[in-house]
């Protein structure tokens, strides 16, 4: 009876997050929708422009949004009279604002041939994290946080603006809306607090850092072996013609050769010394 209790709250979950996700949430009535669609978005920006960040990993790990007048499902532009509702295809189902944003930047970085990863920590590897405070269809303000090692490097309000012409043309602000994502992913490559932090040293990690220090090796040369940690190599003296053992002899070794010469010596004093049966009176 249990069994079947969870089996259909189980149902019951899973049919309400397919209503859910099947669910369009448009602007208030009266309001012009535009849906825009991820799989329509191609990106535009001129890689060679940013061709410092080609082969660069960039942790892309969340985007959030604390701003007014923007929902779960759709922002306005600044007179409120156009609203743009967000789509994974354009005959899918709607999508998130940051879900829809994160995944048209992921799309835009890997454009240009920056090396986009989701979520953990890669040595050395910058994460980016984004909030969205403000954004209409020709501004958006973020707080960006750049992390290295878990670390937070910088973190700094970033405002994008572009300003286009009045247009009530559904394909024209169709097109607009996908040139201002390409706008935005440019504004925060083209950061120079941005870039300078992404490319400094800054939270990096020694790659022997965790390496615990050998005895008597402080001062030895490092040899740098592909793939593998970085280890010191100690400084082998050079061979002598005739080796003194004795000066390499450790305390142990010392006291037992001590004891081995007393026990000789004891033997060869019993052999000197007669026997009771050969003792003359």
């Amino acid at each position: 009876m249990k069994r079947k209790t969870n089996i259909m709250i189980w149902s019951i979950l899973i049919l309400s997050v397919l209503i859910l996700f099947s669910c369009s949430f448009p602007p208030p009535q009266g309001v012009m929708n535009i849906r825009v669609s991820r799989d329509q978005y191609q990106p535009l920006l001129e890689s060679s422009k940013f061709a410092e960040y080609r082969g660069q990993i960039i942790i892309f790990d969340s985007i959030d949004i604390d701003a007014r007048d923007v929902t779960n499902f759709y922002y306005l532009n600044e007179d409120k009279t156009v609203g743009y509702t967000l789509f994974y295809k354009s005959d899918g189902i709607q999508q998130p604002v940051v879900s829809f944003f994160w995944y048209a930047l992921q799309k835009t970085f890997e454009n240009i041939g920056i090396d986009v990863r989701e979520r953990g920590l890669i040595k050395n590897a910058a994460q980016l994290n984004l909030k969205i405070i403000a954004l209409t269809d020709q501004e958006a303000k973020f707080i960006v946080s750049l992390l290295r090692n878990g670390y937070l490097i910088m973190q700094k309000e970033i405002i994008v603006s572009k300003k286009f012409p009045p247009t009530k043309d559904d394909s024209e602000l169709k097109k607009r809306a996908y040139e201002f994502i390409d706008h935005i992913a440019a504004t925060i490559l083209s950061d120079p607090d941005i870039k300078r932090e992404f490319f400094s040293e800054k939270g990096k990690i020694s790659l022997d850092k965790s390496i615990p220090e050998i005895p008597q090796a402080s001062s030895a040369p490092v040899t740098e072996v592909p793939g593998s940690s970085l280890v010191p190599t100690p400084t082998v003296p050079a061979p002598t013609t005739e080796p003194e053992r004795d000066e390499v002899v450790n305390e142990g070794q010392k006291d037992q050769l001590e004891d081995n010469s007393l026990k000789q010596q004891s033997r060869e004093n019993e052999k000197d010394t007669p026997s009771s049966a050969e003792k003359t009176y």
